[in-house]
């Protein structure tokens, strides 16, 4: 019989293990926990907005629940027990396996198997495509259902799997399961977390996680379901690493970590594919709760697409029967999940609309066969519908627009020259774009001692303050007053990686509350698909240099951000930065609101070194800024007519400009302030002006020496 539990502090605690069923809204719940400092209870399901509940797992838990002030009860005295008796109705990890290299044996004329990547432990990530033509990359709706992010949930598993049997049979018989499999691509991932499944399914743990072994931390696991990439819409309370009002746990114990850094073995598996697919629409399943959720999930505020989320998610439970649609964030808050990612990564950077669901299957962990019979059944209904709906999401949308290149000649020899540019989905339909001139790049080491502008404080994030200093007497402080908040530090201009041995540097000084409070270093080639590079949490004690090689992205252009991230509980002294390397220009000029073509002619002023940039506008408004293109303007470079036989040696934009008579020997040379000799060339003059370029932002003097003449000359290269 189950226990209403009366909730005096002073009663000790009598179970160890339960499930815990508290009762209050999702917001109830979450500001008691927040206001008592309890970070690390494991939630395992609910009924929005009358109740929610959790695994209990020691004594210490017991007391975190009753100091709520809210009724409990006790709805599974035994979880341990219950999983034991229930796991007889669920596959094994290697008759999953089995199954599915059946299944691509038995219709190969429907379905292809592939593995997209290994678990930690080396287990296969298998995908399995169905389709008419499933070796051919048709230009057909996509879809992806994907199944067991967390190990214990393993109707997650059984409802993929029931999907496939069902269709693969039903194909040739069964005519809309015919037509849909004949004019789609459907890609299944039905055990995102093998590893975890055969720890808690086969080995017979209670377990979530993935299972990583961090030694440093004597700790296993990451969740997958905090671990993929973040929003992607350049807010800092969506970026992964986000742990305000509890959406996750930097410490690798907790049943949310969020990992080390995103993309763990079997999430960046499940991300390089997503990225190598256009998909229309994605599905993933988790239990339980009976709810069809969609972004965004980490704010109350609602996605781009809200309209057409919310009507599909509508339309996916009134097909399964029962469920309750909301928006993700009504449950609770996350950050790191796979649909705020699926659906940010594609409108922003893929170029497409693609709605991104969870389903929470089922009122308990692990129901029995008779039950599952009818969760799987009911669960095809609202898959079945989303297949079929995907045409219309492919075919009456209209995504955020995004240029693909841009281009211009890296040197003009008159004052007039074209920058051209290409759309990424020219479905997008731009109605015009604006062009942006921009000039004086320049590297800083930002010190902090004058307001220079180039960096982004984000309305107060992070301030200019005197408590501590690198260099100088200023440091950038993360505003450090209250708790359950992201604090972003990031460059306005993108920064040019010109070579190999180029890097990200800076120096930190940090107190935060250890493995909860984090600092996060990440890179961005368009503001807003941020590459992680690094994190950490603890207590530096003095200024500590940070280096990033950028090899990487040689010849591209990059945004850093630096955030802190802290959660509801207790916070450290914070956050302070200095002496950063940056990128930045000295003017920036928009030259033209109205263009209607995908290219530009440009009048340049004078000689010098030009860069442009372009932002589309369509329906949704004005997008993102492209990266910049350089044009390198110097008319001398080109003079016509016989060749001179006088020599010269004059500045040029990236370094000198020179003429020796057609036939007679030269060298010339090139020193930096210091008299350290940089650059040289020798050779035989051909009459015609020429240049020697490829120097670096700086200040140099030139020595070109013509038989017994000698000309010298000072450039500054910008």
């Amino acid at each position: 019989m189950k226990r209403l539990i009366a909730l005096a502090l002073s009663v000790a605690p009598v179970f160890a293990d339960a499930i815990v069923r508290v009762y209050g809204t999702e917001q109830d719940i979450l500001l008691a926990m927040a206001s008592r400092e309890i970070k690390s209870l494991d939630r395992v399901g609910g009924k929005l907005g009358q109740y929610t509940d959790f695994w209990i797992h020691n004594d210490g838990q017991m007391i975190a629940v009753r100091s709520l002030g809210l009724p409990v009860e006790i709805i599974d005295p035994d979880p341990k027990a219950t999983m034991d008796k229930a796991n007889v109705s669920y596959m094994t990890w290697a008759q999953t396996v089995t199954f599915l290299q059946n299944k691509a044996t038995s219709y190969p004329n429907i379905c292809v198997l592939d593995t997209i990547g290994w678990s930690y432990e080396g287990r296969p990530i298998l995908m399995l495509k169905l389709s008419d033509n499933p070796g051919q990359d048709e230009d057909e709706p996509e879809v992806l259902i994907m199944g067991l992010h967390h190990a214990r949930e393993w109707p997650a598993l059984v409802t993929p799997i029931f999907i496939i049997d069902t269709m693969t049979k039903a194909y040739g018989s069964v005519s809309s399961i015919t037509d849909v499999v004949n004019n789609r691509e459907i890609y299944f991932i039905p055990c995102v977390n093998p590893d975890g499944y055969y720890y808690s399914h086969d080995q017979g743990h209670d377990w979530r996680k993935n299972r990583h072994y961090f030694p440093q931390y004597s700790a296993y696991g990451t969740d997958p379901n905090r671990n993929y990439d973040g929003a992607e819409d350049g807010n800092a309370y969506g970026a992964w690493g986000a742990v305000d009002q509890s959406k996750a746990s930097h410490n690798p114990s907790d049943e949310t970590h969020l990992g080390l850094m995103p993309g763990d073995s079997e999430i960046a598996a499940v991300m390089r594919f997503v990225k190598s697919r256009n998909l229309d629409a994605s599905l993933s399943y988790h239990t339980y709760s009976e709810l069809v959720l969609w972004p965004l999930g980490y704010i109350n505020a609602p996605a781009p697409d809200d309209t057409l989320l919310s009507r599909v998610g509508q339309a996916i439970a009134s097909q399964i029967g029962g469920y309750q649609p909301i928006q993700s964030v009504q449950l609770y808050p996350t950050s790191g999940d796979s649909d705020d990612w699926i659906y940010g990564w594609f409108y922003y950077t893929g170029g497409r609309i693609t709605p991104a669901y969870t389903v929470e299957e089922a009122s308990s962990f692990q129901p029995d066969e008779n039950a599952l019979d009818t969760i799987v059944v009911e669960n095809f209904r609202g898959a079945f519908y989303l297949m079929q709906e995907a045409g219309n999401i492919r075919n009456n949308t209209t995504p955020y627009p995004i240029i693909g290149t841009i281009s211009a000649p890296e040197t003009s020899h008159t004052d007039t020259f074209t920058v051209s540019w290409t759309i990424k989905n020219p479905k997008s339909n731009p109605l015009k774009y604006q062009i942006q001139q921009l000039r004086g790049y320049n590297e800083f080491t930002d010190d902090c001692e004058s307001d220079y502008g180039y960096l982004d404080l984000h309305s107060g994030d992070w301030t200019r303050s005197t408590d501590r200093a690198h260099s100088g007497s200023y440091s950038y402080k993360a505003t450090n007053t209250s708790n359950d908040k992201c604090r972003m530090l990031s460059t306005k201009w993108p920064y040019y990686v010109k070579s190999p041995n180029d890097s990200l540097t800076f120096w930190v000084w940090y107190n935060t509350e250890n493995y909860y409070d984090a600092v996060e270093v990440a890179v961005s080639e368009n503001g807003r698909d941020w590459e992680f590079l690094d994190k950490w949490f603890g207590a530096s004690n003095n200024w500590v240099r940070k280096a990033y090689s950028l090899s990487r992205w040689t010849g591209k252009w990059l945004y850093f951000a630096i955030y802190y991230m802290l959660d509801p509980g207790t916070r450290g002294q914070g956050v302070y930065v200095d002496d950063i390397k940056i990128g930045y220009f000295t003017e920036a000029t928009v030259l033209d609101t109205n263009i209607t073509a995908t290219n530009y002619k440009i009048t340049a002023p004078g000689n010098g070194v030009y860069y442009h940039r372009v932002k589309p506008k369509n329906i949704r408004g004005w997008a993102d800024w492209s990266s910049p293109v350089k044009t390198v303007v110097d008319i001398t470079e080109v003079a016509e007519g016989p060749a001179s036989q006088a020599s010269f040696l004059k500045p040029a934009a990236e370094g000198f400009s020179f003429m020796v008579p057609e036939g007679t020997s030269f060298r010339l040379s090139v020193y930096d302030v210091s008299g350290r000799a940089v650059k040289a060339a020798e050779g035989t003059g051909t009459g015609r002006p020429e240049i020697l370029k490829g120097l670096a932002p700086g200040v140099y003097f030139g020595i070109l020496t013509v038989g017994e003449s000698r000309l010298e000359a000072k450039s500054v290269v910008r």
